[in-house]
């Protein structure tokens, strides 16, 4: 019997607006809305919403725990299977397998899809595959103790890379790095949100959110009322503040 899985993608609504919005940015008034919060419609979401039904060949997902949806394909993995399909949910491949050695992953933290390439993390070490599913390279493992970071990540393109930095205590100088693909750093952005430790934080270090919605890449960490955006020169920008008020 064929196995299926079925995806659910919203395509949002595109709202105006220009990176240059970070010179002066909205805000978003929640203290208000306390105890006052209006339900909301997927229709008023989206302007179209499809349910697509993923071929899965002789592979059985156990459920979807990390997916992409980019470039015209959507890739999807229960982190020790990884599938890429088209638009339409036929199957193109599976990506790459799972093993120990050096083509092969342990277990998939997180991955993401490129104009070429899928991306898959293992544990601390990044590894490229073709759309065959064909092991390409280790693309960079990063050992550095001061940067270690989670699963929070996103590519910009097939070269560059965001990653959200953990802030254990508190006063982390920088929320963000910017990689290439050897693993060098091209930018670092400073933590703007510094202040006095938090006894939650090591529970939630990995907790920040990095999208792309317009086509532009959005960032806000944990603990930060901030919203910003990246911009084409790789500067982050105010998009908008969280107004938590008391």
């Amino acid at each position: 019997m064929r196995n299926i899985t079925l995806l659910f993608i919203l395509f949002l609504v595109s709202c105006s607006g220009s990176q240059n919005a970070g010179l002066n940015p909205g805000l978003i008034d929640l203290e208000s809305k306390v105890g006052d919060f209006d339900g909301i419609r997927l229709s008023e979401l989206g302007a179209e919403i499809n349910y697509i039904i993923l071929e899965n060949g002789d592979k059985s997902l156990r459920g979807i725990y990390e997916a992409d949806f980019r470039y015209g394909k959507i890739v999807v993995s229960d982190r020790s299977i990884c599938l890429l399909y088209d638009t339409k949910g036929e199957l193109i491949s599976e990506i790459g397998t799972q093993g120990r050695g050096p083509e092969e992953f342990n277990i998939i933290s997180a991955l993401a899809i490129g104009k070429e390439s899928v991306y898959i993390q293992d544990g601390m070490v990044f590894k490229e595959y073709d759309f065959n599913g064909k092991f390409i390279s280790k693309i960079f493992a990063i050992e550095k103790e001061e940067i270690l970071f989670g699963d929070s990540w996103l590519n910009i393109n097939d070269t560059l890379f965001l990653f959200k930095v953990p802030n254990r205590t508190g006063q982390c100088e920088i929320c963000a790095i910017l990689f290439n693909k050897t693993g060098n750093i091209i930018k670092s952005y400073p933590n703007y949100a510094r202040g006095r430790d938090n006894p939650y934080r090591t529970t939630l270090l990995n907790i920040a959110d990095i999208y792309l919605y317009n086509n532009t890449i959005h960032f806000r960490d944990w603990m930060n009322d901030t919203l910003v955006v990246l911009t084409e020169n790789h500067e982050m920008i105010p998009k908008c503040v969280l107004f938590l008020g008391k």
